[in-house]
């Protein structure tokens, strides 16, 4: 399941839209329904990395383990860098308990990493 093709426009953010398209789709496999998950608040929130000059989706994983997803809707995607402006009170229940890496070219890690 996923949530129609999105455009990052000419912001280097594409760790923003890989880490948004895994939970939204692990969120409504879950049984949680599929929801369109803001990839600016983890633009401009996730500080260890550099926004629209790039960042990995660990960083972003590791984010959502301590702050709830805002949706598309509530925090639009404006294809540049702005401060961060959370509010717990605002964001939808969309978070994470852990995450896994899996190495490159390792189709069993895969499968086992995905029956989680």
């Amino acid at each position: 399941m996923t949530t129609p093709v999105k455009d990052q426009g000419s912001c280097g953010s594409c760790w923003t839209f890989a880490t948004t398209g895994t939970v939204e789709s692990a969120n409504a496999i879950f049984g949680s329904g599929l929801v369109s998950l803001s990839e600016q608040q983890l633009v401009d929130c996730v500080t260890v990395d550099y926004g629209c000059g790039g960042g990995m989706t660990y960083d972003a994983y590791t984010y959502y383990m301590s702050a709830k997803a805002y949706l598309e809707a509530d925090w639009p995607y404006k294809a540049v860098n702005q401060s961060c402006t959370y509010e717990e009170s605002e964001a939808s229940d969309v978070s994470l308990s852990g995450y896994t890496c899996v190495e490159p070219q390792t189709p069993d890690a895969m499968k086992e990493a995905v029956a989680q």
